[in-house]
C-alpha cells in the first residue's frame, strides 16, 4: 500500500521554504547593519580627516603669530615657542603680595603693549583669526586659595586696565576690546623643578596669551565625533 500522504508533503515544503525565507531575512538584516557599520566608520573617519586639517592649519597660524612675536621682541622678553605664551615675572610688574603696578611694571608695559597689539591687532591675517587675547595672573602656593585667586585677579585687571589707560599709547585701544579678557589662576599653575619642588619666585607671573578661531573650530569638529 502506498501511504504516501501529499499534505504531509506540502507541510514540509513550506516549512522548508519558511525557514529559507527567514535565513534570508536574517542575512539581509546583517548584510544591512554591516553596510550602516561602515557607512557610519566613513562617516567619522571623514570628520576626523576635517580635524585633523583644521589642527595643522591651528598649528600653522599659531607659527606664524609666534614667529611675528619673536622678530619683534627678540630675546628681551620669554615667549613659549610651542604656543607663543609670554610670561612675565610678577616682580618686573608688582611689589610682593600687591596688586598695584609699581613704576617698572608701568614703563614695561608701555614699552610692551603698544608693540604687543601691533602683532595681534595691526597685522590684519592675524586679526581676522584672532579669537581672543588673556591676560592670566598667577601665584605661588603660600597662603590661602581663594586670597591667591583674588590676588591673581586683582593683578590680571589692574593690567589690562591700564592698557586702555592714557599712558598707552596705541591705535588699538578701540579693536582690542573686543578680545582682550583679564583671569585669575590663583596657585592651581605653579611652576615647579625637575623633582616636584614648587618654585615660587617662577610661580608668580602675568601671562599674555592667545587663541584663534581655527581653535573653536577643532573642539566642535572634535565634539561631532563619537568615542570609540
Amino acid at each position: 500500500m502506498n501511504n504516501f500522504n501529499p499534505r504531509k508533503r506540502n507541510k514540509e515544503e513550506v516549512s522548508y521554504w519558511l525557514s529559507y525565507s527567514d535565513l534570508m531575512a536574517a542575512l539581509l538584516i546583517i548584510f544591512i547593519l554591516i553596510l550602516a557599520y561602515n557607512i557610519l566608520q566613513f562617516k567619522v573617519s571623514q570628520e576626523e580627516l576635517e580635524a585633523i586639517q583644521v589642527q595643522i592649519k591651528e598649528i600653522d597660524q599659531t607659527n606664524k603669530v609666534i614667529d611675528k612675536l619673536e622678530k619683534e621682541f627678540g630675546e628681551e622678553i620669554e615667549i613659549n615657542e610651542d604656543t607663543g605664551d609670554i610670561v612675565v615675572k610678577s616682580d618686573i610688574l608688582f611689589d610682593f603680595d600687591e596688586y598695584e603696578l609699581k613704576e617698572k611694571g608701568k614703563n614695561f608695559l608701555e614699552d610692551f603693549i603698544p608693540r604687543y597689539l601691533d602683532v595681534m591687532i595691526g597685522d590684519k591675517e592675524i586679526k581676522d583669526n584672532l579669537y581672543r587675547i588673556l591676560v592670566v595672573g598667577h601665584t605661588d602656593a603660600k597662603g590661602d586659595y581663594l586670597y591667591n585667586l583674588e590676588l591673581s585677579q586683582l593683578r590680571a585687571l589692574e593690567v589690562v586696565n591700564y592698557i586702555f589707560s592714557e599712558e598707552i599709547k596705541t591705535s588699538h585701544k578701540k579693536e582690542v576690546e573686543k578680545y582682550i579678557e583679564a583671569i585669575g589662576r590663583s596657585e592651581t599653575e605653579v611652576k615647579k623643578s625637575d623633582n616636584g619642588e614648587i618654585l615660587s619666585d617662577e610661580s608668580r607671573r602675568v601671562e599674555f596669551k592667545f587663541e584663534l578661531r581655527t581653535l573653536e573650530k577643532i573642539k566642535k569638529a572634535l565634539e561631532g565625533i563619537p568615542n570609540p
